[in-house]
């Protein structure tokens, strides 16, 4: 068997052109399409937050025993509910004044140090409770939670409030001035 120098020559040349051109088409897809050879993402499931009309599961809270009870979902380390800290303040201000409306503070952290943190933002909360932000349908912090005696949560109100926000829980919770 004889191989002729000249098929073998055009032989790579076409197989060199071919890949060429396979080059160029990827090169062109990946700056004109990127998405189409992107790897496909695994988009974790969105967790549920909670909304109004929900059901609060935290087992060791009484309801009952007040009208209406504001629910301040903090987390140690969160920058937002630092940042919060003054309207917190004024938050406990204002429930100390108004018997129909108590206040409470949950927290992932331990009860102790769920306290420790509250004292170092200034928002003395005497009801502070310890549960996982997940299984409370908790996404983000701070959250704020208005919830009636019967557990139900009327309003919600999560992250860093402006003032108008605030204004609004003030309204909605009966504690404006």
């Amino acid at each position: 068997m004889k191989f002729s120098g000249a098929g073998i020559s055009r032989k790579i040349e076409l197989t060199a052109n071919v890949a060429i051109i396979f080059a160029v088409v990827l090169i062109a897809i990946k700056i004109l399409k990127p998405e189409l050879l992107a790897p496909k993402e695994k988009v974790a499931p969105q967790e549920p937050s909670i909304s109004a009309g929900a059901k609060l599961a935290l087992p060791a809270a009484d309801w009952s025993s007040h009208e209406q009870t504001v629910v301040m979902v903090l987390r140690e380390g969160c920058r937002f509910c630092t940042a919060s800290a003054p309207f917190y303040q004024k938050l406990v201000h204002a429930a100390a004044k108004s018997p129909g409306v108590h206040l409470m503070a949950v927290l992932p952290q331990e009860i102790p140090q769920g306290k420790k943190y509250l004292d170092t933002l200034g928002v003395p909360v005497v009801d502070v409770q310890h549960a996982e932000l997940a299984s409370l349908k908790i996404a983000g912090t701070p959250t704020l939670l208005l919830v009636d005696r019967g557990g139900v949560v009327k309003n919600v109100w999560v992250g860093q409030l402006n003032d108008q926000s605030e204004a609004d829980v003030m309204s909605k919770t009966g504690l404006a001035n």
